[in-house]
């Protein structure tokens, strides 16, 4: 535990960063006992303790979680945790002794034993000693100086009178020879060039007298470093130098651990002088340069781009540093292009090629004064689009509005106000591998105010720019619903080379953005439901963008070309592990799948076993593929009922075709149930007006608003009114009314049938009215209730935006008034229903019905599948209203047959569920062979081009690429091995089971 938070602790001014239970234990137990006796163990564990529940309860939780205190921690769930926890605990109760000895040990150091005792060639004046050496013996100035010739980055501590502090060896007289092993140049002179320079290596920085070599026909001093495992930070005079060795674990850490060129750089000050790092020299600008320099240089290395591969892999398109995924179909690479022509239908799902889009919101870049100048290094070769031809393609489309099917969603309109002030780049739209998570080459391109379809349109087409004799292919996209209508449309006209790609997509929407997507495209767009698509769940691409956004702190100050750079980076790391994790990745998928794949052929052929053989055999014969006719969905997993919750303009159609017939046969006039379903348009109108008046504090536009309503009003009514009474003249007679109130045309009563008894309603002819309003007004109920569900939806989906993204009191404020209209729309749509089914009650509607039950305001929820399920969730139920009922009034044929189409609409759900499990093992069966196989050819290539190498270092370089794809390719064939071995135990099982 450090001072400064003891301090704190003990002096109750601040807060103290929450710590979990083992770290205050850790914490604690670092006090040595001599500070014990000033600050009680139980004292500081409990302030502590005290200011962890204080930072909790004061902290910004939008769960509003209790404190984490230890009470409320949750308890270890498998013996194994305890035990390794019970470990921890002991391993640190054993330091925590050895506390005093530790801290003892390491006092000691600041001393040596040697002191005052000769140097090992004689001398008395052995006061020299390096950290960095295994032994550390005491040196004179000339034993230490040339016992570091070849150990020039070791730093020295001297000891001065009393104590040890640190020197340079530049100090002692040293010079760093280049060019002859560390011994002086033969051809070494008075005019010899010996610069004094600032080196940068893993602990520090170091002054060095550089002394560079001056033989005929020698290298020039940037290439005299470079040979010396020093990078210059400068090709004129290099006054400052990087090792090889700090570069290169500078590019291992950041794009690890996401750390920034500052933070590192300021470590190095640092570490070479802890209390005086300002006196240390700043390099951090030729820091920066030189470690974009080195990314860049890497990532061509390491593509085969220095080794020509483009020869090679003339498929691919050229100059490309992208690292591609292994098990992704790739003709010429991992599968024959005539394997891939002369597959059947059936085997679509082996050689699609699975693709994500989406945008990512977090990968901003400021709107700040920057290098107009300053461009990629790898300009387009990377995973960014060439950015002078992406802002050319934008100029040319311009700002062009998108329509979403899915209204509900209302994306577009937090998009405008959410995050985006004072940045000039929003985010970005991004391409992966929906199965493996590689980013494509070309896959992503910077968002300027929000995620339009244009700049979709352009990743898409550059990602897939060398997919022409890919077969299959399948987008997964969280608004494909809407993305798709007019696709090829915009390919034509800005992509037309792409149209044949194009046309070879099949879409789907991510299973979990699918659930707050409308009924509709949650029949057709859902992956479960889509032949041939596996058990692809879309959603990998979210996972990846949460492991790049650590870099967003520092990427979004960047200018616009470093920006690129240094993401391509991060994101060819990101690629990278992946590619050699691959064998491992499919094993565990493929362990899991077959998991997956007994429980559902068990589910399904038990629930098979219900049913006749007949039946079966025509369900079986049927095409489960969703399809769109129009604005109407069919599909096999969506519930047909004959008799199925109506609408209120399916109502009205019905009760007037049935009018016409009466009308005809003599039985009644036409007209009734037009003239009460105006009616309830009507009293709908009266309540819109009512709502205006409730409104405390109207605007001018509000008023406006409310004169052209109330005109209209009465109009309308004026001219139903007619209607009305020469339809029913005893009602003329009977209410006494003359004329309509112009003033206040929403206090006009009705006289629908509901608003009189039976008795009355008998007295004045209106019995078959009263059965139209009946009809009309179940459909309208109906209606309601989907509006209310449309409503709960969208309140959902938006507060998980607000939570995520408004920050700042103008963003949530607006965000907030938004949530608040969808709010005061579903208890608008919640009175109305009640309104109705209090009609429906008046005109004799059962008050127990099972379908169209009373509401409440605390009923209006629903659980809130836009983010991840709460703790609860599974034992707590929806309302009444989001679940199918049995319609009322059915009778025993009809309700066996409503049973009936529930369990076809289950056996083709579980039928297709089985099919996706079905379907996976065989994708990751092939994905395993294709793995082996693009190893394979790439270790080819790089002994191929190998031996074309113009240099013996580039010749043992490709030699040693090589290598390591054997390896990956051994140990992904030792992993399929192991896959099959287990697929031989399910095949067993299966055989035995279903026998």
């Amino acid at each position: 535990m450090s001072h400064s938070r003891i301090k704190r602790a003990r002096g109750g001014f601040g807060t103290v960063d929450p710590l979990s239970d083992d770290e205050t234990e850790l914490e604690i137990s670092a006090i040595s006992n001599s500070e014990r006796g000033n600050i009680h163990y139980s004292y500081v564990k409990s302030m502590l303790h005290r200011a962890q529940v204080s930072h909790s309860s004061n902290s910004r939780d939008l769960d509003s979680s209790p404190p984490i205190i230890k009470d409320n921690l949750p308890k270890p769930n498998s013996e194994g945790e305890r035990k390794c926890k019970q470990g921890t605990s002991a391993m640190l109760s054993s330091f925590e002794h050895e506390m005093p000895a530790l801290q003892a040990a390491l006092l000691a150091k600041e001393h040596h034993p040697g002191l005052g005792k000769p140097c090992m060639c004689g001398s008395l004046n052995a006061r020299f000693r390096c950290r960095s050496c295994t032994h550390q013996a005491l040196q004179c100035h000339s034993c230490i100086r040339n016992s570091h010739a070849l150990l020039a980055w070791h730093h020295i501590d001297e000891w001065v009178a009393d104590h040890f502090k640190r020197m340079s060896l530049h100090s002692l007289g040293y010079r760093h020879r280049l060019g002859h092993l560390g011994q002086q140049c033969p051809h070494h002179s008075k005019s010899s060039t010996v610069r004094k320079m600032v080196v940068l290596h893993t602990n520090g920085f170091h002054h060095v007298s550089v002394e560079f070599c001056a033989c005929p026909g020698r290298l020039t001093e940037p290439y005299q470093l470079m040979d010396a495992d020093l990078f210059p930070s400068s090709f004129k005079q290099p006054e400052t130098a990087f090792t090889f060795e700090l570069l290169d674990m500078f590019e291992r850490i950041s794009l690890r651990s996401k750390i920034n060129v500052y933070d590192y750089h300021r470590t190095l000050q640092e570490m070479t002088s802890a209390a005086f790092a300002q006196d240390v020299p700043d390099r951090y600008h030729e820091f920066c340069r030189v470690v974009r320099v080195w990314n860049h240089l890497a990532q061509v290395r390491r593509s085969g781009q220095c080794h020509n591969f483009d020869k090679i892999m003339i498929h691919r398109r050229q100059g490309s540093i992208a690292i591609r995924c292994p098990a992704c179909p790739e003709i010429h690479v991992n599968v024959d292009k005539e394997t891939v022509d002369t597959a059947h239908e059936d085997e679509t799902h082996k050689y699609t090629l699975f693709i994500s889009a989406d945008g990512n919101f977090k990968l901003q870049r400021k709107n700040k004064c920057g290098d107009p100048d300053d461009v990629s290094l790898n300009n387009g070769t990377g995973y960014f689009v060439e950015d002078k031809a992406y802002q050319k393609y934008l100029g040319h489309v311009g700002d062009c509005k998108d329509d979403c099917i899915c209204q509900h969603l209302r994306a577009v309109k937090f998009r405008n106000i959410i995050r985006f002030k004072n940045a000039a780049v929003s985010g970005v739209i991004v391409i992966q591998c929906a199965r493996h998570g590689f980013y494509l080459p070309q896959g992503l391109a910077d968002l300027k105010r929000g995620e339009a379809f244009a700049n979709t349109d352009y990743v898409l087409a550059h990602a897939l720019a060398d997919a022409h004799h890919q077969r299959w292919i399948m987008l997964g996209y969280d608004i494909y619903c809407s993305f798709w209508i007019k696709m090829l449309k915009r390919f034509m006209k800005y992509f037309p080379s792409m149209v044949s790609v194009i046309e070879k997509i099949r879409g789907a929407v991510p299973k979990l953005h699918i659930k707050n997507h409308i009924e509709e495209c949650q029949y057709r767009w859902n992956f479960s439901y889509l032949p041939f698509s596996g058990e692809t769940c879309g959603e990998m691409i979210e996972g990846s963008h949460g492991e790049q956004n650590g870099a967003a702190a520092s990427t979004k100050e960047q200018n616009a070309g470093h920006r690129h750079d240094s993401l391509d980076a991060i994101i060819n790391y990101w690629n990278w592990t992946k590619y050699h994790e691959i064998g491992a990745t499919l094993y565990r998928f493929y362990t899991r799948c077959l998991d997956t794949l007994k429980k559902r052929e068990k589910c399904f052929f038990e629930l098979s076993a219900r049913f006749d053989l007949a039946l079966l055999q025509k369900w079986d014969a049927v095409d489960d593929t969703p399809r769109g006719t129009g604005k109407q969905i069919i599909s096999v997993h969506r519930a047909k009922f004959q008799q199925s919750p109506p609408t209120q303009a399916k109502a009205r159609q019905k009760l007037i075709q049935e009018e016409y017939v009466r009308e005809i046969a003599g039985f009644s006039q036409i007209g009734e149930a037009s003239l009460v379903a105006t009616g309830i348009n009507l009293e709908q109108d009266q309540d819109d007006i009512r709502s205006l008046l409730a409104i405390e504090y109207r605007s001018e536009s509000d008023n406006h608003n409310l004169v052209i309503a109330r005109r209209n009003l009465r109009i309308s009514l004026v001219k139903w009114r007619e209607k009305q009474f020469a339809m029913f003249p005893q009602l003329r007679e009977e209410c006494k009314i003359t004329s309509v109130d112009p003033n206040e045309p929403e206090s006009e009563p009705l006289l629908l049938p509901s608003h009189f008894n039976e008795a009355f309603r008998t007295r004045l002819g209106l019995t078959t009215a009263a059965q139209a309003e009946y009809q009309i007004r179940i459909g309208c109920a109906h209606d309601r209730l989907e509006s209310i569900r449309t409503a709960i939806q969208s309140y959902n989906h938006n507060v998980a935006i607000k939570a995520k993204n408004a920050y700042g009191q103008k963003h949530a404020t607006r965000a907030r008034t938004i949530v608040d209209e969808i709010v005061g729309d579903a208890r608008k749509h919640a009175a109305k229903y009640r309104r109705t089914r209090n009609a429906l009650l008046t005109l004799g509607f059962p008050p127990n019905d099972p379908v169209l039950q009373p509401l409440l305001d605390t009923q209006l929820w629903a659980k809130n599948t836009a983010i991840p399920a709460k703790l609860g969730d599974s034992r707590t139920e929806d309302p009444w209203f989001w679940h199918i009922a049995c319609p009322a009034g059915f009778t025993t044929a009809e309700k066996a047959e409503w049973r009936l189409e529930m369990d076809r609409v289950k056996w083709f759900r579980d039928r297709s569920l089985r099919n996706r499990a079905r379907e996976e093992r065989e994708i990751l069966e092939e994905e395993f062979k294709r793995a082996i196989r693009s190893f394979c050819y790439t270790r080819e290539a790089w002994i191929t081009q190998g031996k074309e190498a113009s240099s013996l270092g580039a010749r043992a370089y490709a030699n040693k690429q090589a290598a390591m794809h054997e390896r990956l390719t051994n140990d992904c064939t030792n992993l399929y091995e192991k896959a099959l071995d287990k697929s031989r135990i399910y095949d067993k099982w299966y055989n035995s089971y279903i026998k």
